[in-house]
């Protein structure tokens, strides 16, 4: 197994919503505004490596929501789903919005790079150091070793970290 994948297992075996950096828990208070209706599709949108697949990890933890990692894992349920890689084009979101409907799905979160092309709620996720920073010290309490150089975004810190 990879060093990444047991940086990533010891991640998903212990964080928490506390693991939330100021930046993911202002979109997270941000996005309790349109979990009921009429919002059935909420964009949250953000660069490579600002914390959107974590949000939607804690998400899940929360029981807010189902994650699914991709449009193809997508399947019937009640519950309000996370859907991760997501499409942020206007055709994309409009297929979504049928799907909600034929697939009995109580809602969406759209996860995407950039800002849906749709008349949705839309949350914008940035990072500052100060997220950095509290990302470094949420991940050297689990025994993960962090790479002694700068870096921009969340992925860059996590495929280079080393389980202890």
């Amino acid at each position: 197994m990879s060093m990444y994948i047991d940086v990533l297992n010891r991640i998903k075996k212990n964080f928490s919503k506390d693991w939330l950096t100021a930046s993911q828990l202002k979109a997270f208070e941000e996005l309790q505004n349109f979990l009921s209706p009429p919002h059935h599709v909420i964009n949250i949108f953000g660069e490579k490596g600002v914390g959107k697949t974590f949000l939607a990890w804690v998400l899940q933890k929360e029981d807010i929501g189902i994650y699914i990692p991709s449009y193809e894992d997508l399947v019937s349920n009640k519950e309000l789903v996370i859907l991760d890689n997501s499409d942020n084009r206007r055709s994309f979101v409009r297929m979504i919005r049928n799907e909600l409907y034929i697939m009995n799905i109580k809602g969406i979160i759209l996860l995407t790079r950039y800002m849906a092309e749709d008349d949705i709620p839309c949350i914008e996720l940035k990072l500052n150091q100060d997220d950095i920073a509290l990302a470094k010290a949420n991940l050297y309490r689990v025994d993960i070793n962090l790479p002694d150089k700068d870096v921009s975004n969340l992925w860059e810190l996590i495929k280079n970290a080393e389980v202890r």
